[in-house]
């Protein structure tokens, strides 16, 4: 099976970024950050609504401009988001309960 990937193209660079080595994507004014497992990031002019065809259900939208991977995160607690790579993201109440609601379903699922 291919690999899912997301296309960043910008005027002066072209990649393709394997969906399983993104950790979280936020939208910083019009522009989307693209955060890796390596701390690459990656800066581009985009809307978060059309980079939802490439994501599949690991990618939660925890806020309207914030998109994490729920296999990237190791713990959620006192609404604060840590992932593998040791970042930290720090969210509202109410986004933090459906946020680490739909963690808990995510991680008891089996296959």
């Amino acid at each position: 099976m291919k690999e899912k990937c997301l296309p960043i193209i910008t005027k002066g660079t072209s990649v393709r970024i394997a969906i399983s080595d993104i950790v979280k994507i936020v939208r910083k004014g019009r522009k989307l950050e693209v955060e890796t497992d390596d701390g690459t990031r990656y800066a581009y002019y985009e809307k978060i609504e059309n980079i939802r065809k490439y994501l599949d259900e690991r990618f939660y939208f925890c806020l309207n401009g914030c998109v994490i991977n729920l296999d990237k995160v190791s713990m959620m607690k006192d609404l604060m988001i840590q992932f593998v790579n040791g970042e930290q993201l720090y969210i509202g109440r109410d986004s933090f309960i459906r946020a680490r609601r739909r963690y808990n379903s995510f991680a008891t699922q089996t296959d």
